[in-house]
Order: structure tokens, then sequence, then C-alpha cells
């Protein structure tokens, strides 16, 4: 964060409003007025199961809502322009070109032209309702009404950055669905860690929602760390309107969601964990404005990329947990999936995702074939299956398969593909063809081992991706016979 003032006559006008302001909640304490609270604030609660629950409901226990002390109407404790620090604030925003630009001030403000007065409302909001923010702010950073300029800077010096920078730098972060984690935070490179999110963090995320995607708030809540992606991601910070709405879509994840989908798909080949997620969150970094109380500034995007029964009550089940020793392993996998330049192993990381969200297993388990022929199969579509399982035979020989020993797993291809077989050609054989008999006679889904053998196939290639060249394959099961 750049700790340097960048306006010092900016600085000066909103010190002295924020000292006026409080000055102002002072008084309406002193003589014991109501001062309102914030009313939708989320309340973190927990499951047994450990992950948070959130509510939205009205108490004594919500945070004070200092804004309400200020006001435009005959309602109100503190009329804005009645203060005229405030007044001076409005006024020299007005004049001040950049300034005027950022926020769409007077005339400048064409949003709405069929609402009457929208555009005197809206520079009220942008200069009067900057301050009362400000003040707001204030007080629940420093849980006091008694200015303090250390405090106020730190605050000013976010909101200044929010304004004034031409880039702003953000982190993306994604809550990792129905996971525990027993560390507090894991790299997994230069550019991505798991980390435990705070429960100010959770509040602020499940503060906001999407009107778009309809996703269930107990999923959303149900995450106790989350992927983040540090320290890459900016935005062109050209005005206030256009910054605010560009946070509200998919745009600035864009350079992120490869590296997203590869994490998921590395925690699902080391671990086979069912999860997911539902929100892309914006961390800004060193820089923020329209604060609620105490909370970070975050934006939220929320989405659906985490299988359905999560919905059916999925964040009251006891979640599987990774060790710092599985987390290795998955960071080993991630930067593998993040620096290749092998098509085919992002072909199945991609389904090997969509794999495990899909609603109907046929659909999985084409998914799951799709992969494995684009790690092991070549150009020539002939005795396509037998040349899969050789290959797969090999990998195991590479790095042992808890499935099973070479000629086992030779078998499990072959009938991965006759249960896909009969899939695609709408055989009614299908049925019979769901499960498979290992040498322990135990019956396995058989989507469910191809899933198995695929994170296994994904896994050895990531540590030896040398035999990403199905012929060098070919060469190392000769050079072993």
């Amino acid at each position: 964060m750049n700790n340097e003032i960048r306006r010092p006559d900016l600085y000066s006008i909103i010190k002295q409003g924020v000292i006026d302001g409080l000055q102002k909640v002072r008084e309406v304490k002193a003589a014991g007025k109501y001062i309102g609270r914030y009313y939708d604030f989320p309340k973190l609660d927990r499951f047994r199961s450990g992950f948070p629950h959130f509510t939205q409901h009205f108490d004594n226990n919500q945070p004070s809502n200092y804004n309400d002390v200020f006001g435009d109407n005959e309602k109100s404790e503190v009329v804005w322009n009645s203060i005229p620090s405030w007044k001076n604030f409005r006024e020299f925003a007005e004049a001040d070109t950049f300034l005027k630009n950022y926020f769409k001030l007077g005339d400048l403000c064409t949003d709405y032209p069929t609402m009457p007065n929208f555009a005197e409302w809206s520079t009220k909001y942008e200069t009067y309702g900057t301050l009362s923010n400000f003040v707001d702010r204030f007080i629940h950073v420093s849980k006091a009404t008694e200015f303090d300029e250390a405090i106020f800077e730190s605050i000013y010096l976010e909101w200044e950055a929010s304004v004034f920078l031409e880039k702003l730098p953000f982190e993306v972060c994604v809550p990792i669905l129905c996971v525990n984690f027993d560390f507090q935070s894991e790299f997994l490179d230069g550019v991505a860690s798991v980390e435990k999110m705070t429960d100010d963090f959770q509040l602020a995320r499940n503060n906001q929602h999407d009107l778009v995607t309809s996703v269930h708030d107990c999923v959303i809540g149900a995450a106790s760390h989350t992927l983040v992606l540090h320290g890459w991601s900016t935005i062109t910070n050209r005005n206030k309107n256009e910054r605010e709405a560009t946070f509200n879509e998919f745009s600035p994840f864009s350079k992120g969601i490869s590296r997203i989908d590869n994490f998921f798909a590395a925690l699902r080949t080391v671990t086979g964990i069912e999860t997911g997620y539902s929100q892309l969150v914006v961390r800004p970094s060193g820089w923020g404005n329209r604060w609620k109380a105490f909370l970070p500034r975050v934006y939220v995007v929320t989405t659906r990329a985490y299988p359905d029964h999560f919905e059916n009550f999925g964040w009251l089940r006891d979640a599987p947990t990774v060790n710092a020793d599985s987390i290795s392993q998955v960071a080993e996998v991630y930067r593998a999936l993040s620096e290749t330049t092998a098509n085919s192993l992002a072909i199945a990381a991609r389904r090997l995702n969509t794999a495990y969200l899909r609603r109907d297993e046929a659909d999985s388990i084409l998914d799951v074939t799709i992969a494995l022929e684009a790690l092991l199969g070549d150009d020539s579509r002939t005795e396509m299956t037998h040349k899969l399982a050789m290959r797969m035979a090999a990998l195991v020989k590479i790095e042992p398969c808890i499935e099973g020993q070479l000629s086992e797993i030779f078998d499990f291809i072959k009938k991965i593909y006759a249960y896909r077989s009969a899939i695609v050609h709408g055989s009614k054989k299908s049925e019979n063809k769901r499960t498979v008999s290992n040498k322990r006679n135990e019956e396995i889904p058989t989507v469910n081992l191809g899933l198995k053998l695929l994170r296994h196939s994904i896994l050895t290639l990531a540590r030896h991706p040398q035999y990403l060249d199905p012929a060098k394959l070919d060469q190392f099961l000769i050079a072993e016979s």
C-alpha cells in the first residue's frame, strides 16, 4: 500500500469533514438520541460440521450505522449541508476536474435521465455520503469518536488509492466448499496459496449476493479456507461507475479462471474429494471505499461450480480434511498443470473437473474416457481400447496404483470402455456394466473406478511429463519387457 498522500489539499478538506462529523456524532450520543443499526448485517454462527452459518436479521446486536446520523431531510439528526466543512468538500469536488469526472458529479451524471433530480441526489451521495462513510468507518475501526490522525490517515489512503490509482490491484479469492484443512496457510507457488478465512472476511463475502445466479446461502457459507491468487490482477480505474460495474461481472477473473480450474483439478487428483466453489471474491490490495462498519471491502460474483447434491444439506455432513502433506502434493500437480505446454494434460484436467460435477454418471464416464484418450491416445484410431489399456498399465509400472496390479488395471480399462460403448450405442446391457468386480470380489461403480484411474494418470504424468508423449510410453513398455 502506498503510504504517501497524493493530494494534500483533498486530505485536509476530508480530514476537517471527519473531525466535524465525529463532533456531531458525539453531540447526538450526548443527547441520548437513537442511532440506527445495520439492518442487513450478517451474523456468524457455525453448524455442528464446523462450517460457518450466516443469518441476516435485525436485532440490538447489529453494529451501529453512523451514516444514519446524517441525511438530507428534517428527519435526519444532522442535515448534510448544515456542516460547513461538508459543504466545502462538495464545492471542492465539483470544482476539481478530476473528481468531477471520476464521480460524474453535477451535469456529468447522465444516469437515469427520466428520474427527477437524480443528478443532484447522486452528487450528494458521492460527496456528503463519502464523508458520512468516512465517519462510520473511523468509529468502527478506532472504536472511539475522538479524532486520531493515524487511524484517519490509514482510512484516507485506502480511499485515495481507490480514486487516483490508474491500475487497481486485487487478489482473487475462491472459497473451497465442503473441505476442511488442518493448516492456516500454505503456498502452492509464487502467486497462489490456500489460506484460512478470517471471521471478518467471512462476514464480508456473505454480505453480498449475486441476484443473477441462484446459490443456496448455506452452500456459500460452507467453506473455511480459500484459494488466493495474489498480486497479478489489475483493472483500469477510469471512473467509479465503471470500476463498480466491472467487479460485478466475470471479466476481472478471466486471467485467473484457468488457474482456479487447475487448482480444483489438482485437489481432486490428489485427494478424490468432492468439492467446488460458489463465489469469486475480489479482495482489493491497498484500496477501498464504501465500507460497511468494520468489514473489509470485497466484491463478489456468484457461480455454480460444485456438485448439485451439496444443496441437499451438504453443509451439515462431516467433511474430509486435507493436511499439509496432501496440500504439498496438490501444489506439485497444480504447478505441473499451470506450467505445462501439453494440451492433453489441460484437456484431462478440465474433463476431470466436469466429471465430478455431472448429474448423470453416463456423462461422467464420457468425460473420463475423453480425458484418458487425450492423455494416452494418438492419431491412430485402430485398437484404441487396447492401446489405452497397455499405456495405463505402463503408468502403473511408473507409479504404483492402489487400485490394482498391471494385469488388473489393464482389465479395468477394457471394462470402463465396455461401459462407455454400451452407453454411447444405447445398449440395454449398459446397466450390467455399471459396476466392476475386482480380485477381492468387491463391486466398484465403473464411473468411480474410471475417476480413480484418471486421477492416477494425471498424477503420474504431472510427475513424469516426458511420458505425455504416448510414443515414449510405448518405448518404456518395450524396454521394460
